[in-house]
């Protein structure tokens, strides 16, 4: 199989032999982690692509939890559920 190539894995950490722990591209682990980042990054945040983010966690009128799946769609169309799963922790 040849190499697809990685990007790191979050949250930033190092392995026993003291290299970075990557994701292999395109695996459920790196499509998950981008999806993660994507989800916990705001409209406006990154100033070189300020359109990327989600709105955050929206609410129904009986305050439960979803995820912006707009955001998904158009930034990480990759995360879908037969590839990963997103829950929503309410609790705090």
């Amino acid at each position: 199989m040849a190499d697809r190539g990685g990007h790191f894995a979050l949250p930033l950490r190092f392995g026993s032999d003291g290299a970075a722990v990557v994701n292999v591209q395109d695996t459920p682990a790196e499509i998950a982690a981008s999806a993660s980042v994507l989800l916990m990054t705001r409209v406006g945040e990154r100033r070189s692509e300020p359109a990327y983010g989600s709105n955050g966690l929206l609410f129904s009128p009986v305050g439960v939890g979803a995820v912006d799946s707009a955001a998904l769609a158009y930034w990480e169309p990759r995360a879908t559920p037969d590839v990963v799963t997103i829950t929503v922790n309410t609790t705090y």
